[in-house]
């Protein structure tokens, strides 16, 4: 009987996946994607509210970024400052060499990733043509970041990002 229902059970099973994957098989393709936003398209926005829609958000995000970047930043330099009140000056000594050593990790992994960008933005190029290159050479220059990353012309930063910071020390010296 137990043998009888387990051959019954896995001749549903395998019905069913079967069923299921000749459903997908007979499904159409999705409808291609209209360029814009989903808000775009939601609203029917005509091409000049869409500009002024990135426009408004691109601000908005880009200040809001920045403020809040500095914010934590701020938060991360008052914490390690008065972690360090706590410490003897051994202790200091340990925690600003783990500190540096932090640095040096997060600069490794920015070089990482520039290096990558750096080899998609040649990889793009390639794939280019000689007009489309010469358009892509020229939006870079504007941009002025040669040495950026990131998706946008040029590899820099999106519109909205701070600019790069410099190396920082992590709170006070109290020695």
């Amino acid at each position: 009987m137990n043998k009888a229902k387990l051959i019954v059970v896995i001749g549903f099973l395998v019905a069913f996946a079967a069923g299921g994957s000749a459903g997908l098989l007979v499904q159409p393709p999705p409808a291609p994607r209209e360029p814009g936003s989903w808000l775009t398209r939601e609203l029917s926005l005509t091409p000049e509210q869409h500009a002024q829609m990135k426009e408004i958000w691109s601000t908005a995000m880009g200040d809001a970024w920045r403020r809040t970047s500095e914010q934590r930043r701020a938060v991360k330099d008052q914490t390690q400052a008065a972690v360090r009140e706590l410490l003897t000056e051994e202790q200091r000594a340990r925690y600003d060499a783990i500190m540096q050593e932090q640095e040096q990790k997060y600069a490794e992994l920015s070089n990482q990733r520039r290096d990558a960008f750096a080899a998609a933005r040649e990889k793009t190029r390639q794939i280019l043509t000689d007009e489309q290159r010469a358009r892509y050479d020229e939006l870079t220059a504007k941009r002025g970041d040669a040495g950026g990353h990131g998706p946008w012309p040029g590899g820099g930063r999106p519109p909205h990002a701070n600019p790069p910071e410099a190396p920082r020390t992590h709170g006070p010296k109290n020695d």
